[in-house]
Protein backbone atom coordinates (compact mmCIF):
# COMPACT_ATOMS: atom_id res chain seq x y z
CA UNK A 1 0.00 0.00 0.00
CA UNK A 2 2.73 2.44 0.91
CA UNK A 3 4.70 1.68 -2.55
CA UNK A 4 1.56 2.30 -4.30
CA UNK A 5 0.57 5.86 -2.42
CA UNK A 6 4.38 7.15 -3.08
CA UNK A 7 3.62 6.11 -6.68
CA UNK A 8 0.58 8.14 -7.27
CA UNK A 9 2.68 10.92 -5.44
CA UNK A 10 5.45 10.53 -8.34
CA UNK A 11 2.90 10.39 -10.84
CA UNK A 12 0.93 13.63 -9.53
CA UNK A 13 4.08 15.47 -9.52
CA UNK A 14 5.13 14.66 -12.48
CA UNK A 15 1.40 15.62 -13.92
CA UNK A 16 2.05 18.89 -12.30
CA UNK A 17 5.60 19.89 -13.10
CA UNK A 18 4.35 19.04 -17.13
CA UNK A 19 1.09 21.05 -16.85
CA UNK A 20 3.31 23.92 -15.34
CA UNK A 21 5.90 23.79 -17.86
CA UNK A 22 3.20 23.36 -20.75
CA UNK A 23 1.58 26.54 -19.67
CA UNK A 24 4.97 28.43 -19.20
CA UNK A 25 6.45 27.74 -22.84
CA UNK A 26 2.33 28.95 -23.93
CA UNK A 27 2.79 31.99 -22.07
CA UNK A 28 6.08 32.60 -23.88
CA UNK A 29 8.20 32.62 -20.93
CA UNK A 30 11.08 30.38 -22.35
CA UNK A 31 10.57 31.70 -26.11
CA UNK A 32 11.62 34.98 -27.43
CA UNK A 33 9.37 36.25 -30.75
CA UNK A 34 10.88 39.63 -32.59
CA UNK A 35 9.97 41.01 -35.98
CA UNK A 36 12.69 41.95 -38.31
CA UNK A 37 11.37 44.93 -40.89
CA UNK A 38 12.16 44.40 -44.30
CA UNK A 39 13.85 47.70 -44.49
CA UNK A 40 16.52 45.97 -43.05
CA UNK A 41 17.32 43.19 -44.96
CA UNK A 42 19.62 43.85 -48.17
CA UNK A 43 17.94 44.02 -51.63
CA UNK A 44 19.44 40.88 -53.38
CA UNK A 45 19.14 38.53 -50.58
CA UNK A 46 17.19 34.91 -51.11
CA UNK A 47 14.20 34.92 -48.28
CA UNK A 48 14.23 31.59 -49.05
CA UNK A 49 18.01 30.60 -48.00
CA UNK A 50 17.50 33.01 -45.27
CA UNK A 51 14.64 31.19 -43.82
CA UNK A 52 16.17 27.56 -44.39
CA UNK A 53 19.48 28.46 -42.47
CA UNK A 54 17.59 30.34 -39.54
CA UNK A 55 15.22 27.07 -39.29
CA UNK A 56 18.20 25.05 -38.96
CA UNK A 57 19.51 26.56 -36.01
CA UNK A 58 16.55 25.96 -34.54
CA UNK A 59 14.57 29.17 -35.07
CA UNK A 60 10.73 29.83 -36.18
CA UNK A 61 10.91 31.94 -39.13
CA UNK A 62 7.48 33.81 -40.84
CA UNK A 63 7.10 35.78 -43.46
CA UNK A 64 4.61 38.61 -42.63
CA UNK A 65 2.82 40.40 -45.61
CA UNK A 66 4.43 43.61 -45.34
CA UNK A 67 7.83 41.99 -45.97
CA UNK A 68 8.90 41.32 -42.40
CA UNK A 69 10.09 38.16 -41.02
CA UNK A 70 9.19 37.12 -37.71
CA UNK A 71 11.36 34.77 -35.40
CA UNK A 72 10.65 32.59 -32.48
CA UNK A 73 13.78 30.91 -30.70
CA UNK A 74 14.42 29.73 -27.43
CA UNK A 75 16.23 32.35 -25.28
CA UNK A 76 19.42 30.77 -25.46
CA UNK A 77 19.19 30.63 -29.04
CA UNK A 78 18.54 34.62 -28.95
CA UNK A 79 21.10 35.28 -26.11
CA UNK A 80 23.22 33.96 -28.83
CA UNK A 81 21.94 35.33 -31.66
CA UNK A 82 22.38 39.21 -30.11
CA UNK A 83 25.94 38.20 -28.67
CA UNK A 84 26.77 37.50 -32.32
CA UNK A 85 25.73 40.59 -33.66
CA UNK A 86 27.54 42.25 -31.11
CA UNK A 87 30.46 40.81 -31.32
CA UNK A 88 30.60 41.37 -35.01
CA UNK A 89 29.54 45.14 -34.55
CA UNK A 90 32.77 45.38 -32.15
CA UNK A 91 34.55 43.30 -34.41
CA UNK A 92 34.36 45.11 -37.98
CA UNK A 93 35.29 48.15 -35.78
CA UNK A 94 37.90 47.21 -34.69
CA UNK A 95 39.70 45.93 -38.18
CA UNK A 96 38.22 48.86 -39.70
CA UNK A 97 40.81 50.67 -37.47
CA UNK A 98 43.56 48.71 -37.63
CA UNK A 99 43.26 48.45 -41.50
CA UNK A 100 44.76 51.90 -42.40
CA UNK A 101 45.76 50.57 -46.24
CA UNK A 102 41.51 49.82 -46.97
CA UNK A 103 39.64 51.53 -45.07
CA UNK A 104 42.34 54.62 -45.34
CA UNK A 105 39.53 57.63 -44.63
CA UNK A 106 38.39 56.35 -41.28
CA UNK A 107 40.77 57.10 -38.74
CA UNK A 108 38.75 56.17 -35.47
CA UNK A 109 34.78 54.85 -34.58
CA UNK A 110 33.49 55.48 -31.57
CA UNK A 111 30.58 54.08 -30.07
CA UNK A 112 27.81 54.53 -26.68
CA UNK A 113 27.92 51.25 -24.66
CA UNK A 114 24.43 50.10 -26.29
CA UNK A 115 25.09 50.76 -29.69
CA UNK A 116 22.86 52.91 -30.90
CA UNK A 117 25.49 56.02 -31.19
CA UNK A 118 28.04 55.70 -33.37
CA UNK A 119 30.49 58.41 -34.62
CA UNK A 120 32.92 58.15 -37.19
CA UNK A 121 36.02 60.14 -37.29
CA UNK A 122 37.60 60.43 -40.76
CA UNK A 123 39.94 62.65 -42.60
CA UNK A 124 38.00 64.43 -44.91
CA UNK A 125 41.01 65.50 -47.34
CA UNK A 126 40.93 61.39 -48.01
CA UNK A 127 37.61 60.69 -47.90
CA UNK A 128 36.72 63.78 -50.70
CA UNK A 129 37.05 62.44 -54.48
CA UNK A 130 36.93 58.32 -53.13
CA UNK A 131 34.17 55.95 -53.11
CA UNK A 132 32.33 57.11 -50.08
CA UNK A 133 33.86 54.03 -48.43
CA UNK A 134 33.23 55.87 -45.28
CA UNK A 135 29.95 56.14 -45.43
CA UNK A 136 28.95 53.01 -46.74
CA UNK A 137 31.32 51.43 -43.97
CA UNK A 138 29.06 53.89 -41.28
CA UNK A 139 25.69 52.75 -42.77
CA UNK A 140 26.38 48.90 -42.80
CA UNK A 141 27.91 49.04 -39.16
CA UNK A 142 24.78 51.30 -38.69
CA UNK A 143 21.88 48.46 -40.08
CA UNK A 144 23.93 45.55 -38.18
CA UNK A 145 23.11 48.20 -34.86
CA UNK A 146 19.95 48.50 -35.75
CA UNK A 147 19.65 44.70 -36.01
CA UNK A 148 21.05 44.70 -32.97
CA UNK A 149 18.92 47.03 -31.27
CA UNK A 150 15.66 44.56 -31.84
CA UNK A 151 17.50 41.56 -30.79
CA UNK A 152 18.10 43.58 -27.48
CA UNK A 153 14.44 44.50 -26.89
CA UNK A 154 13.55 47.81 -28.67
CA UNK A 155 10.17 47.74 -30.40
CA UNK A 156 9.46 48.13 -33.68
CA UNK A 157 7.77 51.51 -33.00
CA UNK A 158 11.20 52.38 -31.13
CA UNK A 159 14.55 51.85 -32.31
CA UNK A 160 17.22 53.89 -33.71
CA UNK A 161 20.52 54.04 -34.43
CA UNK A 162 22.42 57.55 -34.88
CA UNK A 163 25.48 56.89 -37.10
CA UNK A 164 28.08 60.75 -37.61
CA UNK A 165 30.92 61.15 -39.61
CA UNK A 166 33.12 63.99 -37.89
CA UNK A 167 36.26 65.34 -39.73
CA UNK A 168 39.00 64.93 -37.19
CA UNK A 169 40.78 67.80 -38.07
CA UNK A 170 37.96 70.66 -37.33
CA UNK A 171 35.55 68.36 -34.83
CA UNK A 172 33.26 69.20 -38.05
CA UNK A 173 29.78 66.88 -37.83
CA UNK A 174 29.92 66.24 -41.84
CA UNK A 175 26.70 64.25 -41.71
CA UNK A 176 24.72 62.48 -40.10
CA UNK A 177 22.58 59.65 -40.15
CA UNK A 178 19.69 57.80 -38.23
CA UNK A 179 18.57 54.63 -38.99
CA UNK A 180 15.61 53.23 -39.77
Amino acid sequence: MNDIKKWWIVLLTSLIVLTFYFTLERNDLFYVELTIPSSLFVSDINEDELISSSEKEGILVTKNEDGSLTYRMNRLKHYEKKSEYKNTILHTIQDIIADDEYYEPIYDVTHNKSLNQFTFIIDRSKSEGGLGLDRIVSLLIGMNAAMYQLYNGASLDNYHVNVRLQDKDTDEIISETTLP
